[in-house]
């Protein structure tokens, strides 16, 4: 049901009379903010609007100074005393009055619409102001909240027109809004690169009332030492949260691409906004370079529909197996020494299973039998074949192999592909995937397994169970010839 409150109404009107106003003079984006904002003061529902504020129980959190001052009456002087400071999850900081918290709201109903598409009709703009009024309550509330971001994905392509929905993020063609917001695409650094559009949490942290007569140098010393004492650990928590984001739609890429095909998802530049806030924050991802150990990879229809379907099962059980998931995800799209992509992969294959005494058996064990479940011989090859892996891993990281092995590209390839397919499987069994904790999770693979051998099912009977076990085992095979390969799969 639409609502009625008083911020929504008078915010209604303020969209109707601007809207055709901040279409034209948005020609990248919401750059319009000071014009805007003195529209919004001139116009003669301002202070109608501010008192709706004031009287709005969650929007009025914003200016501690009512609650400091109960009898606080509202005129076109005592307004300018409703000045607070912010301190934002992300470790900025930024103040607030009426009127910029009034322009911010509006700000975020198109900041939000150009996320999806350049064009946004008044009916659009209409239907998403309740949210974005709800957002600013929320924050008001140091509630989180979920915002959109963007990343600029390197070394995969799309087929022509194609879009690619990752569960709730989308792969697609850089539009507008992601030029604007990560200024290495607008300036044309890179014009291959694609953009992911995702959400990820936001909130306000800290909000606490100036006097526009307070020393200036006075408040920023103090606004600083906020910053610094939790400003910058609420940075890192939401960098962390962001980048678990990230991550999982990557993974979903990766787990899409056919058999003997690695796709690499490099994550570039990425920018999350701040709902209300005009300013523009953008950065360079950790990796320390956009190059890749495997080539450009094009993905077309066959791939998405594998990926929608991984997708749904990665955000069943979004914050399990994050260490794993980081590890192989570095080993396929920065590690461009392969002795360290493939000791990453072998860290990878430990987060699904490890455990002491015996770590070998343990996660080479399990990694065996969960590739490879129905056939004894393969499965003993299997497990032979990891024991060699996970024995070379062991002399590179201990330093008691005197150089790189030769065959070293092959051996990452091999844990690499491995560690793929072992992830495929685990995100399609939720007596597995539930268990946050490698060595259960080993140990019900091992023990239920054996618990079937020792039953001593009649060998009749065993024969025809294998029939109906799950995922017959293919060892891969990855070609590396002196020219990437490009194809679309």
């Amino acid at each position: 049901m639409e609502p009625q409150d008083a911020v929504y109404a008078h915010l209604r009107i303020l969209l109707e009379n601007f809207y055709s106003f901040i279409v034209q003079e948005s020609g990248t984006e919401p750059l319009m903010v000071p014009s805007l904002r003195q529209k919004i003061y001139e116009h003669e529902r301002f202070m109608p609007l501010v008192q709706a504020i004031v009287n709005d129980a969650q929007l009025a959190k914003f200016f501690p100074v009512l609650r400091q001052s109960p009898d606080f009456i509202l005129d076109s002087d005592s307004v300018k005393e409703l000045q607070s400071v912010i301190i934002w999850s992300d470790g900025s900081a930024e103040g607030m009055n009426p009127l910029t918290l009034c322009a911010a709201i509006i700000g975020d109903v198109f900041r939000y619409l150009w996320s999806w598409g350049d064009d946004p009709s008044l009916d659009d703009v209409l239907k998403r102001l309740p949210d974005s009024i709800e957002l600013a309550r929320n924050l008001a509330q140091k509630r989180r909240v979920k915002v959109p971001a963007v990343v600029s994905i390197h070394n995969i392509k799309l087929v022509r027109g194609l879009t690619i929905q990752i569960g709730l993020a989308v792969l697609r063609v850089p539009i507008r809004y992601d030029k604007f917001r990560l200024v290495a695409l607008l300036i044309n650094q890179d014009a291959n690169a694609l953009a992911l559009r995702l959400e990820t949490d936001f909130s306000a942290i800290h909000i606490r009332s100036i006097s526009r007569d307070s020393d200036a140098h006075e408040e920023q010393k103090k606004t600083q030492a906020l910053i610094e004492s939790i400003g910058y650990k609420s940075m890192e928590r939401q960098g962390r949260s962001f980048q678990n984001e990230i991550n999982r739609a990557c993974l979903a890429i990766v787990l899409s691409a056919p058999r003997d095909v690695i796709f690499s998802p490099v994550q570039g530049w990425s920018a999350a906004v701040n709902p209300l806030s005009d300013m523009n924050h953008s950065g360079i991802s950790n990796a320390r370079t956009f190059n890749s150990p495997y080539p450009v990879q094009t993905i077309g229809k066959a791939a998405e529909r594998r990926m929608a379907r991984f997708a749904s099962l990665i955000e069943r059980y979004p914050d399990v197996l994050k260490a794993g998931i980081r590890r192989l995800l570095l080993a396929i799209t920065e590690r461009m020494y392969p002795e360290d992509g493939f000791v990453d992969a072998i860290i990878c294959w430990e987060n699904l299973f490890s455990g002491t005494p015996e770590t070998t058996l343990r996660v080479c064990g399990a990694m065996a039998k969960l590739l490879s479940p129905a056939n004894d011989e393969r499965r003993s090859n299997m497990y032979r074949e990891l024991g060699d892996l996970y024995t070379l891993r062991n002399k590179i990281v201990h330093g008691s192999a005197d150089d790189v092995p030769e065959g070293i590209y092959k051996s990452r390839d091999l844990a690499i592909k491995y560690a793929i397919d072992a992830l495929r499987i685990l995100y399609t069994r939720d007596d597995l995937i539930t268990v946050n904790d490698s060595n259960k999770r080993g140990q019900m693979l091992l023990l239920r397994l054996r618990a079937i051998r020792s039953a001593r099912v009649p060998q009749t009977r065993m024969r025809r169970n294998r029939r109906h076990l799950p995922y017959p085992y293919k060892a891969p095979t990855v070609q590396l010839g002196p020219k990437p390969r490009v194809g679309a799969s």
